[in-house]
């Protein structure tokens, strides 16, 4: 049983980890939308009407730390209750 115990161990600063990997991650492709949309190729919807331009280049930055903390949050609860489980069979 001290296999478990070699992996059970959970890092002290999980949250944090994941947010900054998931935003310098998803930060490339927000960007490339974000342009996309400033040129008028893509468009942001808001309140289901299409925004181009300044304010659709604006809305996509917002939304990049947004869908990083989306993101992180899912993966924490998720390796969150996996080392729960884990902990249980290092007993």
């Amino acid at each position: 049983m001290s296999y478990f115990k070699n992996f059970s161990t959970k890092p002290e600063n999980l949250f944090g980890f994941l947010f900054w990997n998931f935003l310098f991650g998803y930060l490339p492709f927000g960007l490339l939308v974000a342009i996309l949309s400033l040129l008028g190729n893509v468009a942001f919807m808001l309140n289901d009407k299409p925004v181009f331009g300044l304010i659709g280049f604006i809305m996509y930055i917002i939304l990049i730390p947004f869908i990083a903390l989306i993101l992180s949050s899912v993966c924490w609860v998720y390796l969150s209750i996996g080392n729960f489980i884990l902990k249980q069979f290092g007993k």
